[in-house]
């Protein structure tokens, strides 16, 4: 630092810095980049370098507007390229950009072509797309980010404005061809959805359901109705025929379950009480002075045994609620989780709603609490109202 003291900044050097733009569409089924004639016999992406005194935001209004005759409703920065050597012509460091946008709003643009994304690439091609410059290394990292915002969340850059659950899944599959089988996508986008009440006019059979994108404000509180402990993954077939056929075990199982416990803890459970009653015949004397089993469940402390009924004891079954209050004093409750659910569904909420993509427009939550069963505040955190750091 002491040596750079004083210094003026014309003894730096300094690189010229440039403005690009990924712009995908959907056309023809298949997503597509939105290409240019290059400086070469390759084609390029439509960038072009910020004048002195110019915002990235402004610099790259201009240079489409210029180039391909485009203004962009929606644009997102994606990623400083600064490899020394990426242009032959200097020292170029360029802030890409990437935008999705509906194939109808590319008809006022002039002297683009559309060049089509692969389905998958490997890590060692090169050139894939063969475009100018670090143009290729631009469009498959916008194209990642643009897919994994479509595995989150319905349409996130609006393509469609009302449209069957069926054409929402044609459109992501255009952009990945790994989205979700018919019934899991259901499941996972429907939630996020909001039910125009009208009907398609489909030609035959039962018309499906219109759909729409929510607002921000409806998104927000959507997503946090949606947010439910995620379900256990199915026994193999291997582990189902090891479980133990006995009525018992079937009632441990079935109390557990109500409690929102699995099947680990009543297998657990299930066990201590065997070796327990294997101890005891054996050697009662020596059983009734013994400290419980250091490993397994002492049934004593989980288990209420009466002649015609068995329950959970309420220390085992210690239960959480998580809460979100919005400004208007809405709120959305989700009640009776394990711990481990019930931290899981915070911390989702709170990534949600303090990322830099969460703009309601008015309405918006300002905490989100994890309680107990007897109400005591196990995490708390105030939520900054959007916009704000």
């Amino acid at each position: 630092m002491a040596e750079d003291a004083g210094r003026p900044l014309s003894d730096y050097d300094r690189p010229s810095v440039a403005v690009d733009a990924v712009i995908l569409t959907v056309s023809d089924g298949l997503l597509q980049v939105v290409v240019m004639p290059g400086t070469t016999t390759e084609q390029r992406i439509p960038g072009g370098f910020v004048h002195d005194g110019e915002t990235l935001d402004a610099a790259l209004a201009r240079v489409l507007e210029a180039k391909i005759g485009l203004t962009l409703p929606r644009v997102e920065q994606l990623h400083v390229f600064d490899a020394p050597g990426r242009d032959p012509r200097g020292w170029v460091m360029s802030v890409a950009h990437v935008a999705v946008v509906n194939e109808q709003a590319l008809e006022r643009a002039s002297g683009i072509s559309l060049l089509p994304i692969p389905a998958m690439t490997s890590q060692l091609d090169l050139k894939t797309l063969r475009l100018d410059f670090d143009h290729d290394d631009m469009v498959w990292l916008a194209v990642d980010r643009v897919r994994a915002s479509y595995l989150r969340e319905p349409d996130p850059w609006g393509l469609l404005e009302e449209f069957t659950l069926a054409d929402l899944r044609q459109l992501h599959l255009a952009i990945d061809r790994n989205t979700a089988e018919r019934d899991t996508f259901r499941r996972t986008m429907e939630p996020l959805l909001v039910d125009t009440q009208r009907l398609s006019s489909g030609p035959v059979g039962r018309p499906p359901r219109l759909w729409r994108r929510p607002s921000p404000d409806e998104r927000a509180k959507l997503v946090a109705r949606a947010a439910t402990p995620s379900s256990r993954s199915k026994l193999s077939a291997e582990r189902k025929s090891s479980r133990p056929r006995s009525f018992e075990f079937e009632r441990i199982l079935s109390l557990m379950q109500e409690q929102g416990l699995g099947e680990k803890e009543a297998m657990e459970l299930y066990r201590s009480l065997r070796s327990q009653r294997r101890m005891s015949r054996e050697d009662p004397v020596a059983y009734s002075r013994s400290e419980p089993p250091e490993r397994g469940f002492d049934s004593s402390d989980f288990f209420d045994i009466a002649d015609d009924r068995m329950e959970i004891s309420p220390a085992y079954r210690q239960l959480f609620t998580v809460r979100v209050r919005w400004v208007s004093g809405e709120e959305v409750t989700h009640e009776s989780l394990r711990e481990r659910d019930a931290n899981r569904i915070f911390d989702e909420l709170l990534r949600e709603f303090t990322s830099v993509n969460f703009a309601p427009t008015s309405d918006h939550p300002v905490w989100i609490e994890m309680t107990g069963e007897d109400t005591t505040r196990v995490r708390f955190e105030e939520l900054p109202a959007p916009g704000v750091s």
